[in-house]
């Protein structure tokens, strides 16, 4: 026998009264054109010390989308603090529905780890982060960080400033092909948006 529940109209739908607080609590996404948007994470991307949850590497910012080259593309970054390194993810834009191996790598470009990530029926404007086995990162030191993407498939963002929680961003990065390999260093201070990663602090 199915029990009642109470629903309550917001706007023109009817939702159950014991989701709403959860409704409105939810931290909306915000785009604004022109300058660095800011994402929501489909994995808690809060903490990051302290023994808390991890945090989100990349935090905002993005230039404009396109699909245009096969190859990896991404950014080289120096690391501020010691981390350990929990999951890796992509930003989804609205319409990917393919996966995409993204890879963390030595400043050498030797694969450090990868991770594939689904894109499709993931949120747009959101990343898509997924568990891998914890790797260490040390402060002070310099690695790569890039998506492969295949040309005339699905969207990701060109080269722009984007802002980092713990590190700085160093130049944006590509390469025609999967590491290992050789990266030709683009844009100074500046990330092709795609490619993530959440940490913890030790």
């Amino acid at each position: 026998m199915l029990r009642r529940r109470k629903f309550i109209k917001q706007g023109a739908l009817f939702v159950p009264a014991l989701f709403l607080p959860r409704l409105m609590d939810a931290t909306p996404t915000v785009r604004r054109p022109g300058i660095a948007g800011t994402y929501n994470h489909s994995m808690p991307a809060s903490g990051g010390g302290g023994g808390g949850g991890p945090a989100a590497f990349i935090v905002s910012g993005h230039g404009t989308s396109r699909n245009n080259f096969t190859g990896v593309v991404g950014c080289k970054f120096t690391a501020s603090a010691n981390m350990t390194v929990t999951a890796l993810g992509r930003l989804v834009l609205s319409g990917n529905t393919h996966t995409h191996v993204v890879f963390l790598c030595t400043a050498g470009g030797t694969i450090i780890t990868s991770q594939t990530i689904p894109t499709s029926g993931i949120t747009a404007d959101t990343y898509n982060f997924v568990s891998i086995t914890p790797v260490s990162l040390s402060s002070g030191t310099s690695y790569y960080l890039v998506s492969h993407e295949d040309s005339g498939l699905d969207s990701w963002y060109d080269q722009a400033a984007v802002t980092t929680s713990t590190g700085t961003i160093n130049n944006s990065a590509h390469a025609g092909s999967d590491p290992p390999v050789i990266f030709t260093n683009d844009a100074a201070g500046e990330c092709f948006v795609n490619p993530n990663f959440q940490y913890t602090i030790p």
